[in-house]
C-alpha cells in the first residue's frame, strides 16, 4: 500500500505542533514561567520523533556530526523565546572575555544579514560557531536540530557556491516546523511574546539585560527589534 506522503507530512507536523503547544501552555500557566524547562521538554519530544523518523527512513544514516558546520552559514537562525532563554542561560557561564568576543561576532552577523552574497560561505557564520563547532551544541535550537544531510559534499557545495540541492528527509523538517509553530501559537494565545526571534539580534539584547526574557514571557515587547515577521524571514 503506497504511503500518501503529503498526508503523512501534514499529520507529522500537526502531531508535533499539538505536543509543543500543550507543553508550552502548561509552562506559561505557572506564576514564574520556566522558559528553559519548557525548551527542554519541547526539544525532548521533537528529538524523540525525529529519531523515530530517521529509524524508519530508507535513506540510511545521516552524515552530520558536531564538527560539520556548513549549515551554520545562514543569515538568520530563528528561535522561540524558551530556546533563547536556554541559550542565554548557557552563555552566562562563559568567561567575560569570551562573552565580549561573542558580542562582536553577533554584531558582525547582524550587519552581514543585509549583504548581498552569492554563497553562504561569503557571509559570517552563526556567531555561536567557534572553531568550526557549535559552542552551545547541547542547547542548540530546533531549527538547527532539524537540519541534516546524507551527503557532506552536497552541503559543502551548497555552502561554498550557493548552488545545488541537499537531500533531506522532509518529514523531519515538518516536525520542527510544527513544533516551532506550536510554541509560538501557545505564547500568542496567552498574550505573551510569541513571535519567532532572530537569534543574533535577540542575543545582543538579552546578553545586555537577561530580564528581557521574563518580560517578554509576561507580555511585554523588549525583544521587538529581534522579532521575525513574514517580510523579514
Amino acid at each position: 500500500m503506497a504511503i500518501d506522503i503529503d498526508r503523512l507530512r501534514l499529520a507529522v507536523a500537526h502531531e508535533a505542533g499539538a505536543t509543543a503547544h500543550a507543553l508550552t501552555r502548561k509552562g506559561i500557566r505557572r506564576k514564574k514561567v520556566p522558559l528553559c524547562e519548557m525548551a527542554d521538554e519541547v526539544t525532548e519530544s521533537v528529538e524523540a520523533r525525529i529519531g523515530q523518523l530517521f529509524t524508519m527512513s530508507e535513506l540510511g544514516p545521516v552524515a552530520c556530526n558536531p564538527d560539520c558546520a556548513y549549515c551554520c552559514y545562514v543569515p538568520q537562525v530563528l528561535v522561540t523565546l524558551p530556546e533563547l532563554a536556554r541559550i542565554v542561560d548557557r552563555l552566562q557561564t562563559w568567561p567575560v572575555d569570551q562573552l565580549e568576543a561573542l558580542k562582536g561576532r553577533l554584531n558582525a552577523h547582524v550587519v552581514a544579514q543585509s549583504s548581498d552574497v552569492e554563497s553562504p560561505a561569503a557571509r559570517p557564520p552563526c556567531a555561536l560557531l567557534v572553531g568550526h563547532r557549535c559552542s552551545v551544541y547541547e542547547v542548540r535550537p530546533l531549527v538547527c536540530r532539524g537540519q541534516h544531510a546524507y551527503d557532506v559534499q552536497q552541503c559543502k557545495t551548497r555552502c561554498e557556491t550557493g548552488t545545488g540541492e541537499t537531500t533531506q528527509l522532509t518529514v523531519v523538517l515538518d516536525v520542527v516546523r510544527g513544533a516551532v509553530s506550536g510554541v509560538v501559537g501557545a505564547f500568542q494565545e496567552m498574550g505573551a511574546q510569541g513571535a519567532l526571534l532572530d537569534l543574533s539580534r535577540a542575543l545582543v539584547i538579552a546578553l545586555e539585560n537577561p530580564k528581557v526574557l521574563l518580560q517578554a514571557a509576561n507580555g511585554l515587547l523588549p525583544l521587538a527589534t529581534a522579532t521575525v515577521t513574514a517580510e523579514t524571514e
